[in-house]
């Protein structure tokens, strides 16, 4: 159906969305440029997009790549999925980012988030160590590293307890590794 076939009252209330939204595009690309683009949090943010990857690419086994990258694309695609709709829900915010037009977060979303749980997928392909592994990291993620971007003004949290992250990471972990497993990649 094309806008001008909608009823009056429904394309009015859907121009005033459309023109809200430019205003908010508008003030976002303002923010951003005056607040955030080369302040420390903007530097940590783009080392924390790119070292992960360097690291991966150095310790990932190449013999499993399909299977790894496809663990790791689960965890990238639903944390930031998670993220969009946590952030649209204002149950946290992003004071700092690093693209003004991106997904906050994404460099902990596409980058820090999953090369760290491959490498865990990688280094403990056995159930027991790998549930021990995601937990204790599940709960650093939580209770060190979350507040820690907190301190550092790149994350606030509204509606929102450090616990709730707790459970997602293992969730995430568990749920995409059982998926690899039914899927079985291997070369």
């Amino acid at each position: 159906m094309h806008l001008c076939n909608l009823p009056e009252p429904q394309r009015q209330m859907f121009n005033a969305i459309q023109e809200t939204h430019k205003q908010l595009t508008d003030m976002r690309l303002e923010y951003w440029i005056k607040y955030e683009l080369f302040e420390p949090q903007w530097w940590f943010l783009l080392l924390l997009l790119v070292v992960p990857w360097l690291v991966w690419y150095k310790l990932v086994d190449k013999g499993r790549i399909k299977d790894i990258l496809l663990y790791g694309v689960f965890v990238a695609l639903v944390a930031t999925y998670l993220d969009a709709i946590g952030n649209e829900l204002v149950l946290w915010s992003y004071p700092h980012s690093l693209m003004p037009l991106m997904p906050k977060l994404f460099p902990v979303d596409l980058s820090l988030l999953p090369v760290i749980f491959m490498l865990i997928y990688q280094y403990f392909p056995q159930w027991k160590p790998f549930i021990i592994v995601s937990i204790l990291t599940s709960l650093f993620s939580a209770v060190v590293a979350e507040p820690m971007f907190v301190y550092l003004g790149i994350y606030e949290m509204y509606k929102w307890e450090y616990w709730y992250s707790f459970v997602i990471y293992i969730v995430l972990s568990f749920s995409f590794k059982w998926i690899n497993q039914k899927l079985d990649l291997r070369v």
